[in-house]
């Protein structure tokens, strides 16, 4: 009798040992799973940390790109300085200051100006006035007498502007 409550105790705690092992198994595998999954989002973590650092790269070089653009278009500023109209030296002066600080202001200023100079001619002012306005403009603006509306218009088709140029034209 003893020896037969021993090989039940015995054949329960086998049975106990393989529902164990079954247990243990199944979640080793649910692990390994996981473990996958784990890999797989490092992965694609490290991936989208790449494609990020590109964009991020990408990004700073448009932004240094349109920070030149705009030092250009700034400099593109001084140049509307070639007429002999004073009124037109104020404007330009204004101009510069930031007041009016967008591409498409400027091109249409300019635009406007254009239409005005071909409608009504610059009065000639006496010499002695043009040459304290040349002055102070060249001071403020440096000399720019020998460009020509063409060498505007260039250089903001160079600044790939083309669309707004043509707008306007």
């Amino acid at each position: 009798m003893e020896l037969q409550q021993a090989r039940l105790l015995l054949e329960q705690k086998e049975k106990y040992l393989k529902e164990l092992a079954l247990t243990l198994s199944t979640h080793i595998q649910d692990l390994s799973q996981v473990n996958e999954k784990i890999s797989s989002l490092e992965n694609v973590i490290q991936l989208k940390e790449k494609k990020f650092k590109r964009k991020s790269a990408q990004l700073e070089q448009e932004i240094k790109d349109k920070e030149i653009i705009l030092a250009r278009i700034k400099g593109l500023e001084g140049l509307l300085g070639s007429s002999n109209d004073p009124s037109f030296h104020k404007r330009s002066k204004t101009f510069s200051k930031g007041k009016t600080d967008t591409t498409a202001n400027y091109l249409e200023f300019y635009s406007k100006l254009k239409n005005q100079k071909e409608i009504n001619p610059v009065v000639e002012t006496p010499v002695k006035v043009e040459e304290e306005k040349k002055d102070v403009f060249e001071i403020e603006m440096g000399n720019t007498s020998a460009i020509t509306e063409e060498e505007i218009l260039q250089e903001l088709r160079d600044l790939g502007l083309e669309k707004i140029v043509n707008k306007y034209n």
